[in-house]
């Protein structure tokens, strides 16, 4: 779908769906690389209030989700893969005085949900949290001298005003596969922005956890 001539505003019908098409990045970004409508209203939940350069932005990490396995335990394959497909899903840590309790309701919310999925000698918990400044988003190149690979999106949601979108050039890339590669070497770049739990100062992740509800086969 050639979504080029569709205004901004337009683009909400992809934004606020639920669930969002896989090629949800691909689809947002038309023409390639331009990021047209990064700075305007993309939801139908919109503040008025885009990303900024100097804002940074939050991903809830939760275990054993987002990690590898052990016994590595590091950031995994699922902290960053969403930026070429879904969005990738973040709060803007600044937003207002409301933000630290959506990180830790958002923190609550994805923790229950990983339960769902997990068998019932295994605990979902958060992990902890990585920031990522809107200027490294921003400032990252893409391929073949593009200037930028990746844009941040004001895209608030129902319950969670400061909720932002950072989605990946994807056409700028030959192949699937090498997008997937340039965000795994993006997230080898801000690993080094991740807090544990219970070393986050900015809202109290710490202790939420939740033992799987599947039983065990």
């Amino acid at each position: 779908m050639d979504t080029s001539s569709l205004q901004c505003q337009d683009l909400a019908q992809f934004f606020d769906a639920h669930p969002r098409p896989n090629n949800f990045a691909e689809l947002i970004d038309q023409p390639s690389g331009q990021f047209r409508c990064e700075m305007q209203r993309v939801s139908r939940y919109s503040t008025g209030r885009p990303v900024l350069l100097e804002e940074v932005l939050v991903r809830v990490i939760i275990s054993p989700r987002d990690l590898e396995k052990p016994p590595s335990m590091e950031l995994g394959e699922s902290c960053i893969s969403d930026v070429s497909r879904l969005g990738l899903s973040v709060l803007r840590r600044d937003f207002n005085e409301r933000t630290q309790q959506e990180i830790e309701a958002l923190a609550r919310f994805l923790v229950d949900r990983a339960a769902d999925n997990l068998p019932d000698d295994v605990v979902a918990e958060c992990y902890g949290a990585l920031e990522i400044p809107c200027s490294t988003i921003r400032g990252e190149p893409g391929p073949n001298g593009a200037p930028r690979a990746y844009g941040a999106y004001e895209s608030p949601e129902e319950g969670r005003q400061s909720h932002a979108d950072v989605l990946q050039a994807v056409s700028l890339y030959p192949s699937k596969t090498k997008a997937k590669t340039a965000a795994w070497n993006f997230l080898e770049k801000i690993r080094g922005r991740f807090f544990p739990a219970n070393l986050y100062p900015y809202a109290n992740i710490s202790g939420i956890s939740m033992r799987g509800r599947r039983p065990k086969a």
